[in-house]
């Protein structure tokens, strides 16, 4: 049976989902309207979403995902062509190296 997950703003879209062993979902995708649109990565923690402290006006998409042991990473692009790692760290995300400048 499908449920309705409530709590994201309305006017989103989602690219990626991905899940934790602890049973918490991860959604990356963007919000926004016609003057203002972000890309973020959500958490569902199985009652309500939290921010987890990613957005960026560039990125065509954020992708997200989880190792074996649960662990979630994200991949950010940016304008200038440069894709910054970023690894979950409890709460927030942590951005994992600065790109090669090229």
């Amino acid at each position: 049976k499908w449920i309705t997950l409530e709590g994201l703003r309305t006017n989103y879209s989602i690219y990626h989902l991905s899940s934790d062993q602890s049973g918490n979902i991860y959604a990356s995708g963007s919000v926004g309207d016609a003057a203002d649109t972000y890309y973020y990565i959500a958490k569902w923690d199985g009652t309500t979403w939290s921010d987890m402290g990613i957005h960026s006006p560039f990125a065509a998409h954020i992708y997200s995902t989880t190792d074996k042991n649960g662990n979630l990473y994200a991949a950010v692009p940016n304008n200038t062509g440069q894709t910054f790692v970023y690894a979950c760290r409890g709460q927030f995300m942590e951005q994992l190296r600065q790109p090669d400048s090229r």
